[in-house]
């Protein structure tokens, strides 16, 4: 009976054996990977003309200007665009207010002068031996202020349309009689190769809106 007992209970420890050996343990499943592709990182030194001038506070816009040791093209272009949200009567009044560092404040001059010679007002060779003559030493020479006043037009195609909204009647047309003159003046010495249309825009907000949904 003993013998049996041992028999059966050996049996059963070999069951249990074989089958715990036959049982195979589920692989684990591998978690899926994901990949967040980066953006590239633009290269060091490259400025995209392009694009939107990034918006800089004047401390970083001064910092940019003492780092100059030497005339850098792309540089150049961007301290003129980072001044570009500052009206041309705030930098005359900044440039004569002389709070700024003199290096500092030939920048300014610069981002004026080439306003200027962007406009017309001067011709490109003038302002050039203009800058030359009053800013001796300067970073920035004759041939290189030419050169920067031209890739900085560039960023500024002239439209091949324009259409002006001004009142033919009522108390403002006066005022747009004289601003419509000034125009054509303006016109008529560098005509170039856009056209101009004026419309009269009347004197209520519904003539004004008829007049530049016309105009579009």
């Amino acid at each position: 009976m003993t013998s049996r007992f041992h028999f059966f209970l050996l049996s059963a420890l070999l069951v249990m054996i074989i089958s715990a050996c036959s049982t195979t343990t589920p692989a684990p499943v591998p978690k899926p990977t994901v990949v967040i592709e980066q953006p590239p990182e633009p290269e060091s030194g490259v400025f995209d003309s392009q694009q939107q001038p990034p918006e800089r506070s004047l401390e970083e816009v001064i910092d940019m200007t003492r780092q100059m040791s030497g005339y850098q093209a792309d540089v150049a272009l961007e301290i003129l665009r980072s001044l570009e949200s500052i009206p041309s009567g705030q930098l005359a009044l900044m440039i004569d207010s002389q709070v700024f560092d003199p290096e500092f404040t030939e920048w300014l001059e610069l981002a004026l002068q080439s306003r200027s010679a962007l406009v017309g007002h001067t011709t490109l060779t003038a302002a050039a031996q203009k800058w030359a003559n009053y800013h001796y030493g300067h970073v920035i020479t004759a041939v290189e202020f030419s050169e920067l006043i031209r890739s900085y037009s560039n960023l500024f195609p002239a439209p091949l349309q324009v259409a002006i909204l001004l009142p033919t009647d009522g108390g403002l047309s006066s005022a747009a009689r004289a601003i419509r003159d000034g125009i054509l003046s303006a016109y008529l010495d560098h005509p170039g190769n856009s056209a101009i249309r004026f419309y009269s825009s009347g004197n209520s907000n519904e003539s004004a809106i008829a007049a530049h949904l016309q105009a579009w």
